[in-house]
């Protein structure tokens, strides 16, 4: 089984991330950290469930996955407003968090 070439984290079909979505301007990059290649992919020997994902290439990889994490784009002016709130929620005044995921997944 091959999930479609972009799907949710629960293997449903999705659209590949818009620039716009719901009425609000996304800025999406990849996700790379310990667990990814310098450009986000993590390979393994096939999508099945329970698979060992691994950071690095090797002749048994057969395929392949990366996540792109999109952050509302705000403007300048918003943005200075998001850093205040911000800084009023590490002072214990609430949670933040805004963000959206989408996944692509690819034969290697």
């Amino acid at each position: 089984w091959d999930p479609p070439a972009w799907c949710t984290a629960e293997g449903h079909r999705s659209e590949p991330p818009g620039q716009v979505e719901d009425g609000v301007q996304y800025v999406w990059r990849v996700q790379v950290n310990v667990l990814t290649d310098s450009d986000g992919w993590q390979y393994a020997r096939s999508f099945a469930s329970g698979v060992k994902w691994s950071s690095a290439f090797n002749p048994q990889s057969f395929v392949r996955r990366r996540l792109h994490v999109g952050r509302p784009f705000l403007p300048a002016a918003a943005a200075h407003a998001a850093a205040a709130h911000a800084a009023a929620v590490a002072d214990g005044d609430g949670a933040f968090d805004a963000g959206g995921i989408a996944k692509d997944a690819s034969r290697g």
